[in-house]
């Protein structure tokens, strides 16, 4: 999974899986073998969990637990069981935000943003989330009104790109663009989706699922708007936009050098392109074509 994801020009990812997946990036990391940014993201099911879970695993301070290239970065992306409208959920992020720690929660439909939203307001109440970097995820049918109490909470959006799989479309990426909110996407996988970023570009895009259909419509983005979404937004959800994201002196040197030239191919080639030369802090982490001297097993 590391060459596949530097072969893509991936360098960094928010890692919402089980705790036992945990184990492997876990065990790279410290065997000095782990080529991407991981920042992982645990499950809570209870407030109890959260307490036991700081307590016996996290920092008291609400901040990150590791280094620059593995670091807990908070709770997500089920708070409060599987049930997305539990009605542990509120009680479990009290806890999280009484912590000050992030937390994101998977949300699609407009019934569960509207639950979610209203256990965020009552726990802003009590203990202010904006700072965080809270979020909801998937989003698939987020109206103006919701985004905007969104954003006065000071919590974010991260769409999810999924859909490219289906004919239902969604998310509404042109909506969360121009509503000014705080914005990132993301593949959903490797439960739902492929790890493939370029997929998710040409789907923001054009609007068009993998077979071609236009599933989508009036919602595409620009090809800047798309990768700026992948990139500098998605930075953000993890307290990392100031180190990643960008090409910007004093932050660290990742980067990939691609295949195409992705503001000019076809759409199609768009779904094609791949990473030459994938950089991470300045060290080649994978290398082929005219750069496969570079690259050192």
């Amino acid at each position: 999974m590391n060459a596949h994801a530097n072969s893509l020009g991936l360098t960094a990812v928010i890692n919402a899986s089980n705790l036992s997946d945990q184990e492997y990036p876990l065990r790279l990391w410290r065997e000095d073998k782990l080529t991407i940014r991981m920042r992982p993201l645990f499950p809570a099911d209870s407030p109890q969990e959260v307490e036991a879970r700081i307590l016996n695993n996290f920092s008291q301070s609400g901040r990150a637990v590791g280094d620059d290239l593995f670091r807990v970065a908070g709770f997500g992306e089920r708070i409060g069981g599987n049930d997305t409208v539990s009605p542990m959920f509120e009680p479990t992020a009290r806890v999280i935000a009484k912590h000050g720690w992030l937390l994101q929660q998977h949300s699609i439909t407009l019934a569960e943003n509207d639950f979610h939203l209203s256990a965020f307001r009552s726990i802003a109440r009590d203990y202010p989330i904006d700072g965080l970097r809270w979020s909801l995820l998937h989003l698939q049918s987020i109206d103006s009104p919701r985004l905007k109490t969104l954003m006065e909470l000071g919590a974010g959006a991260s769409a999810q790109t999924w859909t490219y799989l289906s004919t239902g479309g969604g998310p509404p990426f042109r909506r969360i663009v121009e509503s000014g909110i705080r914005a990132g996407v993301g593949t959903d996988s490797t439960n739902v989706s492929a790890l493939d970023p370029w997929l998710s570009l040409f789907y923001m895009t054009t609007g068009r699922n993998l077979a071609g259909t236009l599933t989508n419509d009036g919602q595409q983005i620009s090809r800047v708007e798309a990768l700026r979404l992948y990139t500098e937004g998605a930075a953000w959800f993890s307290f990392d936009e100031h180190h990643i994201g960008s090409f910007v002196e004093g932050k660290y040197a990742d980067l990939a050098v691609l295949s195409d030239d992705y503001l000019t191919v076809s759409d199609a080639r768009i779904r094609k392109i791949e990473s030459v030369l994938t950089l991470l802090a300045g060290k080649v982490v994978h290398a082929t074509g005219p750069f496969s001297q570079l690259h050192k097993d």
